[in-house]
């Protein structure tokens, strides 16, 4: 038996979004009829009706609309959505884009050529890693002070062949490169004894036997102060390396998997299996078989859900009946009935002919 339940409260009549509403929300127990595409044809490249895109026609959204770095936008093959799969996040080897760390990324090489490195020709690449690939270069020549490591050079510039003063027997410092490039250059380097208690010269810090490599803001035991890239999550930092602060795919966006940071920033996009009313890019990280976003539907950060026709709504989940003209069909969202806080963004709104019935709902919906 299909049992209807109609919103009120918050919520009214067309309901949720007044008179531009796109469709009226009813809660309902079980039953469906699928996601109808709206008027218009998907497929002929003219975004009509309820269509979010169509072929190349993407109502102006590109990759950088969305927060990427760059990359193809395209549109899902069923126009309801887009397909974010070509686009890249900011902060990566490969997006185009040379950041601090790296030496070149695609073609932007910062401006370097082959005789910046030393070479007398030749056509300068970025390689793997987004270092630089000489391989294209012909003809080296030492050049001393470039930067580069050449035949004859013990170090050059900034570039010290990954020594330090302790190498050299120092207890800290600065170690630099000898300007003929023959030799380093220690007389930065000190004799100080991290973990004295004592700040000698080249220690940012020494708080003796507090120095901690583990301890959150704690000087390190090099005498470095605590820093993104230690690997401890400290003040400001949300992550660093593998540390994420007890956080999780399941406490981030009940999902499962492993997150990632990135510049001491959680990135939790390799996050599948997400609940309903979880956040999502794309429905490959969703449970169910949807995912709504602000731009299709109005959901603030995406929203996980999935048909509850054939199969019934996972727990923490009700079927919610939707309704655009004659059109109507059911899915799952987020309960608030359990007195279960909604994400931001949402607001939890109850049915008319029975309070306790409450699901998680735009707040744009009131």
């Amino acid at each position: 038996m299909r049992m209807n339940w109609f919103l009120a409260g918050m919520f009214v009549a067309c309901g949720l979004l007044g008179a531009a509403c796109p469709f009226d929300p009813t809660v309902r127990l079980e039953g469906d009829s699928g996601i109808p595409d709206g008027s218009g044809t998907c497929g002929n490249g003219i975004r009509e009706g309820h269509e979010v895109c169509d072929g190349q026609d993407l109502a102006g959204v590109t990759c950088e609309s969305r927060g990427y770095a760059g990359g193809e936008l395209r549109c899902l093959s069923d126009c309801r959505g887009y397909d974010e799969s070509g686009c890249f996040r900011p902060g990566t080897c490969g997006d185009g884009i040379r950041e601090a760390s790296e030496d070149c990324d695609g073609t932007d090489l910062g401006g370097k050529t082959c005789q910046d490195l030393g070479y007398a020709e030749g056509q300068l690449r970025c390689g793997p890693g987004c270092s630089y690939d000489t391989s294209g270069c012909t003809n080296s020549i030492s050049k001393c002070g470039n930067g580069v490591i050449e035949p004859g050079e013990v170090c050059d510039g900034p570039k010290l062949n990954g020594k330090t003063c302790q190498d050299f027997g120092f207890a800290g410092g600065h170690l630099a490169c000898k300007t003929d490039c023959t030799d380093y250059d220690t007389a930065e380097c000190s004799q100080s004894q991290c973990g004295n208690g004592v700040l000698d010269p080249g220690e940012e810090c020494d708080n003796g036997p507090g120095n901690s490599d583990s301890e959150p803001d704690a000087c390190r035991t090099d005498c470095h102060w605590a820093h993104c890239g230690d690997g401890v999550a400290d003040s400001g930092e949300a992550c660093d390396g593998t540390d994420f602060g007890g956080e999780t795919c399941e406490s981030l966006v009940a999902g499962q998997g492993d997150l990632a940071c990135s510049q001491c920033a959680i990135d939790a996009s390799g996050c599948l299996n997400r609940a309903v009313g979880a956040p999502c890019e794309t429905v490959d990280q969703c449970a169910g078989d949807r995912c709504f976003t602000e731009a299709d539907r109005g959901f603030p950060g995406g929203y996980c859900s999935q048909a509850c026709e054939d199969t019934p709504c996972p727990t923490g989940a009700m079927c919610v009946a939707f309704q655009n003209g004659q059109q109507e069909w059911d899915r799952c969202m987020d309960l608030c009935s359990d007195g279960t806080p909604c994400r931001s963004g949402y607001v939890c709104g109850s049915a008319s002919n029975d309070p306790s019935v409450q699901f998680c709902a735009p707040e744009s919906w009131q």
